[in-house]
């Protein structure tokens, strides 16, 4: 969804690809639409809905060849099961994948509380919330004021303005999930993968990005 953050996705596919020269590398097709209406901004406001137009990107990925789908992008995720009704091959689940990852390394947690940064509309629409407490987890959001400071840096991390600001609001929220007891914490926005390696933190950290980059070459390579 947004380039730059499916550019770093395409990255660490190209990254995490056991290939040793070009020819082992994943045959991928691209599809970046900057047109797609803001997603967050529809589930937050209800303004023009991003789906139309996410159907058609499914339906053109398919007819190009494409054995299935990742989309680098939580919010939109809020549409998965409709996408899926409009394709014939797997879209994968950056949500799923992402909560699996927090399971499988669930004996080095300390409870079971996991923190998630996340745009507002990620939140409002509880993309999350099932999904961790399906697994057995309890989900901590940051503090109302230190939210909207979160999901206002996003967007500075979008538009590459005021970078160093927003780096620190995102410090504030980790500090702010660390202090409600968090034990774990999910990067529930691909953009915060552009300034991780800034973010400092205490408890361990799941990257939502990485994490379905790593699903991506895994499913492609045991099909």
């Amino acid at each position: 969804m947004g380039p730059e953050a499916t550019a770093l996705f395409y990255h660490r596919v190209v990254q995490l690809s056991p290939a040793k020269n070009d020819q082992d590398h994943l045959k991928t097709v691209i599809l970046s639409n900057p047109k797609i209406p803001d997603r967050n901004c529809h589930l937050v406001s209800e303004s023009e809905s991003p789906l139309p137009i996410l159907i058609d990107g499914v339906r053109q990925l398919e007819c190009m060849g494409a054995d299935f789908i990742s989309m680098p992008c939580n919010t939109v995720h809020w549409f998965w099961e409709q996408l899926c009704e409009e394709v014939n091959i797997p879209i994968l689940n950056i949500i799923s994948e992402t909560v699996k990852a927090i399971k499988n390394d669930q004996k080095n947690f300390s409870n079971s509380l996991i923190g998630l940064l996340a745009t507002d509309g990620t939140l409002r629409m509880e993309i999350y919330h099932q999904a961790l407490l399906s697994a057995g987890f309890a989900l901590i959001i940051p503090e109302p004021a230190t939210q909207k400071a979160v999901h206002d840096s996003i967007y500075s991390i979008k538009s590459g303005e005021n970078i160093r600001k927003a780096t620190e609001n995102i410090q504030k929220g980790i500090l702010s999930l660390q202090q409600q007891g968090a034990s774990a914490l999910i990067y529930g926005c691909t953009e915060l993968n552009l300034i991780k390696n800034e973010l400092r933190t205490e408890i361990t950290p799941f990257d939502s990005l990485d994490i379905l980059a790593k699903a991506t070459v895994d499913f492609a390579l045991s099909e």
